[in-house]
């Protein structure tokens, strides 16, 4: 069995259509630790648990069966876009199960004045980045969502860490204004 990021990418590169099964016990700690940075800044009586979001993201990842992987941080893209579409998911299930006094799931972007953000402005402004520039989108979703450094972001991006920095800071610029409706 695998044990280091070189044999999951070996084994994500090959053949085998059960790869994404098979790899991800070898990422459970780091769907565990973005799961955990992802739900650390919620309100106290939120109930999204982190094992909640590890084993949905867990479940839905061992399904994928025609992904022709790259490598292992593709794999951990792909993990943490299953993550931001199951932290959606749960943000408008809650809210239509609450009508009346919505559950809201709160989110912290790091560096964008440690404001809580509602999980669904966050999406919407996303998804509006990705229409502008979709290299910027990619930068938070692998920052935010996957809780990658500019070090490893930059050979998935084929960009210089200097180079992904700036781009991190200009989303992060277009985020606040976004997101404050400065715009």
């Amino acid at each position: 069995m695998p044990d280091s990021p070189v044999d999951v990418t070996q084994l994500l590169t090959s053949d085998d259509p059960d790869a994404a099964e098979r790899a991800l016990p070898f990422i459970y700690d780091t769907l565990r630790k973005v799961a955990s940075s992802q739900l650390r800044h919620e309100r106290d009586d939120h109930t999204m648990e982190t094992g909640d979001l590890v084993h949905e993201v867990y479940f839905r990842l061992s399904g994928m069966r025609d992904v022709q992987w790259e490598n292992r941080k593709h794999f951990l893209l792909v993990a943490a876009t299953a993550m931001r579409r199951y932290l959606i998911d749960y943000a408008r299930s809650r809210n239509t199960a609450k009508r009346s006094k919505p559950d809201h799931l709160t989110v912290t972007l790091p560096n964008i004045d440690n404001a809580q953000l509602e999980i669904m402005d966050l999406e919407r402004a996303l998804t509006k980045l990705e229409s502008v520039d979709e290299e910027l989108s990619t930068v938070v979703k692998l920052r935010f969502y996957a809780g990658m450094p500019a070090a490893d972001i930059g050979p998935v991006l084929k960009l210089s860490p200097m180079a992904v920095s700036r781009r991190w800071w200009q989303a992060k610029q277009w985020l606040k204004r976004e997101l404050s409706g400065d715009v």
